[in-house]
C-alpha cells in the first residue's frame, strides 16, 4: 500500500490580501493549452459583476476570459460541442478555505477537515440538439457539460 502523502492546494485568496509579489499570474503563464505568445483576451461578451459568488470581479474576469478563449477566440468551428459550450452561462463562482470549518451560505456547507474548495455554477438550457432518442438529455452530453 502506498504512503499517504499530502497533497499542496493553491489558494485563490482575495485580492484585497494579494501581497504586491502575490498577484495574479497572466492568463497565458497559468495555462498550458493556451498558445505561447497568446495575448490576453479581455472579453466584452459578460458582465462580471452579474456574477454571484465570494470571489472579486477581478477572478471572475481571469475565468470568464479563459473559457471565453476556448469557446470564441481561437475555437475551430468544427470543434465537438462547440455550440454546447457557448451557451453555458457562469451563475457564480465561490472558494472556501480550510479556515471557513461549518461556515453555510445556504446551499452549501463546508465540511470540517476539507481542504480549500472552489464551486462553479453554470447554466444552460437544454435543447433538442441536447437530447437523446427518448427526449432527454443525452449521457455523453452532460459529461460535456461537466467535464469542462
Amino acid at each position: 500500500m502506498e504512503s499517504y502523502r499530502q497533497q499542496q492546494h493553491l489558494r485563490w485568496p482575495s485580492d484585497d490580501q494579494l501581497e504586491p509579489k502575490k498577484s495574479l499570474p497572466a492568463i497565458s503563464s497559468g495555462f498550458s493549452s493556451l498558445s505561447p505568445g497568446s495575448k490576453p483576451f479581455h472579453s466584452s461578451f459578460v458582465d462580471v459583476s452579474t456574477i454571484h459568488g465570494n470571489v472579486s470581479d477581478r477572478a471572475k474576469r481571469f475565468v470568464v476570459d479563459f473559457l471565453e478563449h476556448h469557446y470564441y477566440r481561437d475555437a475551430n468551428e468544427e470543434t465537438f460541442g462547440l455550440d454546447v459550450g457557448r451557451r453555458l452561462r457562469l451563475i457564480s463562482m465561490n472558494v472556501w478555505d480550510a479556515s471557513s470549518r461549518g461556515v453555510s451560505n445556504g446551499s452549501h456547507a463546508r465540511i470540517p477537515g476539507r481542504a480549500t474548495e472552489a464551486q462553479t455554477v453554470f447554466e444552460i438550457t437544454v435543447t433538442q440538439d441536447m437530447c437523446n432518442q427518448f427526449d432527454t438529455l443525452d449521457g455523453s452530453c452532460a459529461c460535456y457539460i461537466v467535464d469542462p
